[in-house]
């Protein structure tokens, strides 16, 4: 969720399994190493860049969705053009999608990360370290990476008010906003928390402070609702 002033929503986008089934760090890998990981990376890729045109065309709010990258879909040769075909199938605007990267993807064949991202930075598409500070990047790699934003780890978040006095996340946030990146903080949950952020000029919040994961149906009516109250305080 970004802060009021232009009240742009960010969805982000996972896929949800059965009860039963292995938990996300177990199901990736194994998806990596049968290699369905391509196959399945497309589908969740294409079916955000629909809902998302779908949820602009409404007029519910200008939203961005966001969606995660595994390493072998950037080892894909074929990957820029994946998704080029697929924004282009949907008619979504590149300015709306968000592809998330981690830091260890990012310094991981560091020239080719480099190309691929900068084409997709040519064609508008927004582009993000996710859970930072949890990796091994440096002040090097991030200058040379094309990003627009820099996602604080939640690890960095969570005891803020609680003993913690967000110094680290203070610092990351002067550091992003100096190389002229956005920033978003991941698990907030408190209202200490973000307070905090609005302090700092954190630009967009991720957490259960505004909402846990929904479904798309419910996510649509929670933007709405929002919208609703958001406009009726501004009259």
């Amino acid at each position: 969720l970004q802060f009021p002033e232009n009240y742009l929503y960010c969805s982000k986008f996972a896929i949800f399994l059965p009860t039963n089934f292995s938990e996300e760090p177990d199901f990736i890998p194994v998806a990596e190493e049968t290699g369905l990981i391509k196959q399945l990376g497309d589908f969740v890729l294409r079916d955000a860049c629909a809902q998302a045109k779908r949820w602009n065309d409404a007029s519910i709010g200008r939203l961005r969705v966001a969606v995660n990258l595994s390493p072998l879909q950037m080892l894909d040769a074929d990957f820029h053009d994946a998704v080029i075909s697929i924004l282009d199938e949907s008619r979504l605007s590149p300015s709306l999608l968000d592809l998330e990267i981690t830091e260890n993807m990012a310094v991981h064949d560091m020239d080719n990360v480099i190309t691929i991202l900068g084409k997709f930075r040519e064609k508008g598409i927004t582009i993000s370290i996710d859970d930072f500070g949890t990796g091994y990047s440096s002040l090097s790699y991030l200058r040379q990476l094309p990003l627009n934003i820099i996602k604080i780890d939640r690890s960095f978040v969570k005891d803020i008010g609680e003993g913690d006095d967000g110094s680290i996340a203070k610092a990351v946030m002067a550091m992003s906003h100096s190389l002229g990146m956005s920033v978003i903080a991941e698990g907030v949950e408190t209202e200490t928390q973000l307070n905090f952020m609005l302090a700092n000029n954190c630009e967009e919040i991720q957490g259960f402070y505004y909402s846990p994961p929904l479904p798309a149906a419910e996510f649509e009516a929670f933007v709405i609702r929002h919208n609703g109250q958001t406009d009726t305080a501004a009259g």
